[in-house]
């Protein structure tokens, strides 16, 4: 674990966002305590402490100038009483993903007068019985619940509801939790300690899983307590040798971490759960393939013939050495859709095919992606089924991908399709949700230099859409305020891979495998009309060692 120090504050992240307001990046540090944030000088209006360990939301100085909290994905169980007196313009406070558990635990952000939009996604709490209403009947300034506006008849309702104490502290419950330090609470935990023994290994995998399952805040801690010290509780209920049988085999097909520099504790998360709790929801269906439909599909969606609702104009951009327009459209079914055409000057297509597939590469300039592993490959077709993680931005948690795709190839151009497909030998976990609905594909050409006569500039034309399980509406508007900011990164990568391969770099399994193409007619027009059908040797593409087999292929 890594102390919040003023050091470290000093050497974070800090720039204006999309909304033009000074942020302070303390995202993905371990953080396990709020502490010295008076570094800061109150110099700040949004701060980030994402993705890190925090079990309370305390210790916080006066911060007068701080409008916007962000603090998903951690451990929070208790916030501060008082929090309203150290914080006292803060409007925006995004709890999602952390262990509130009971309605009493977010009476402390009544002091907070100026709050007007709460994130309580992915706690316990929101299972509760009237949650919502609970919580807007406390929080009085409060317009926006988990992106959802918070309507006038909502508050006569919860008005009505919780019009006497009783029916309050009925749908309570819970009675309040004397707040106390860390220290004291501590001391207490030690003094009621039960006996204990000394743990085997499988035993304190045990208590991972069982502190995963714990539905109240006192079993949450004893069971750190426990996991802390080594020792385990004498009146914790151990699997027997059968019952652990599937947890040893789930162990070793343990999702392996290569990228040392992006790994953080989501995936370490991952990792630990796969290794206790990992169940196949459903039965999975096998593994999609890719074929000459999804091209036809791909051209369709290029050509603007497949027949779907207008594209409206989002976006247009444009620096010396880029063009960016982008549209969207809203389908009868499914999420919402984007189209892109982004023009690179002085950048091959070669490179620009290689650099998309390219996911050692891709972190570099792609902070979300934060774990890659190629499941398979088919040598013959070039078809690869890739594991990703992607940690998203802001009140997002994480989101896990398996996809699949492959790389068509004329004389004016190259086609690739990707998809989201099923793989039944990597089971599904409660985190991170598995994005099935995910499609995105492109085509790059060679196109003029709005500089000169000659092709030296290359085309990407993109079609995009998934489902990460949020509302529609808040998607779009997330789409909207990062995409141009997305873009610069893209074209800065760009720039560095273009310029890293003229050094004669060596090429990445990722970019050898791009390589790998299916050959198509010259004009594009008659792709419609005929494609070439390739049956893949089954043998070439069920490689048990897909890295080793490509290589020695190229």
């Amino acid at each position: 674990m890594v102390r919040l120090t003023a050091d470290l504050i000093w050497k974070s992240p800090h720039f204006f966002n999309a909304l033009k307001e000074r942020e302070l990046d303390l995202r993905g540090n371990k953080i396990p305590v709020i502490e010295n944030l008076g570094a800061t000088e109150d110099q700040f209006d949004t701060i980030d402490l994402s993705d890190n360990e925090i079990v309370k939301l305390e210790n916080l100085p006066y911060l007068n100038r701080l409008g916007t909290l962000i603090i998903n994905n951690n451990r929070i169980t208790r916030i501060n009483p008082n929090i309203g007196e150290f914080l006292p313009k803060l409007h925006t406070l995004v709890l999602t993903n952390n262990r509130l558990v009971n309605l009493v635990e977010i009476d402390p952000l009544a002091s907070l007068s100026k709050l007007q939009y709460l994130s309580l996604l992915d706690n316990n709490i929101t299972k509760k019985p009237n949650y919502r209403l609970y919580v807007i009947h406390k929080l009085k300034s409060l317009r926006v619940l988990d992106f959802k506006k918070v309507k006038d008849k909502e508050r006569l309702e919860a008005k009505t509801l919780f019009s006497s104490k009783e029916v309050e502290e009925e749908t309570r419950k819970v009675s309040p939790k004397k707040f106390v330090p860390a220290e004291d609470t501590e001391m207490a935990e030690e003094q009621q300690t039960p006996k204990v023994v000394v743990p085997t290994q499988d035993q304190i995998n045990a208590i991972k899983a069982a502190i995963v399952n714990s539905q109240t805040l006192e079993e949450v801690a004893r069971l750190e307590q426990a996991l802390k010290s080594g020792q385990l509780p004498a009146d914790l209920k151990i699997m027997d040798d059968d019952t652990s049988t599937d947890t040893g085999k789930d162990k070793d097909d343990e999702m392996v971490v290569t990228n040392e520099n992006e790994a953080n504790a989501e995936v370490k998360d991952v990792e630990e759960q796969k290794n206790n709790e990992s169940e196949p929801m459903d039965q999975e269906q096998e593994p999609s393939e890719l074929n000459e439909e999804d091209l036809r599909v791909l051209i369709s969606h290029i050509e603007e013939t497949d027949g779907g609702p207008p594209w409206k104009l989002m976006m247009e951009q444009s620096i010396p050495s880029l063009t960016y327009k982008a549209w969207y459209r809203d389908p009868p079914t499914g999420p919402p859709q984007y189209r892109t055409r982004t023009v690179f000057e002085n950048v091959s297509p070669e490179i620009l095919r290689d650099f998309f597939w390219d996911d050692e590469f891709r972190p570099r300039w792609d902070k979300m992606l934060i774990h890659s592993k190629v499941l398979s490959t088919c040598l013959q077709t070039g078809t690869m089924i890739v594991h990703w993680i992607r940690k998203l931005p802001l009140f997002c948690s994480a989101r896990e991908y398996i996809i699949i795709r492959r790389i068509w190839e004329s004389a004016t151009g190259y086609y690739c399709v990707t998809k989201g497909t099923p793989y039944p030998s990597l089971p599904r976990l409660r985190r991170p949700k598995r994005v099935d609905v995910y499609h995105s594909s492109w085509c790059i050409r060679p196109v003029k230099s709005r500089n000169a006569d000659q092709q030296t500039g290359s085309e990407v034309l993109l079609f995009h859409y998934e489902d990460i399980g949020l509302p529609q509406e808040v998607v779009k508007m997330g789409v909207r305020a990062g995409m141009w900011n997305m873009v610069k990164k893209l074209h800065l990568g760009v720039q560095i891979y273009n310029m890293e391969k003229a050094n004669d770099e060596s090429p990445s399994y990722y970019a050898i495998m791009a390589h790998i193409t299916t050959k198509l007619p010259a004009s594009p027009s008659t792709i419609m009309y005929h494609i070439p059908q390739v049956e893949a040797d089954e043998n070439a593409c069920q490689n048990q060692n897909p890295q080793a087999q490509a290589i020695e292929s190229s």
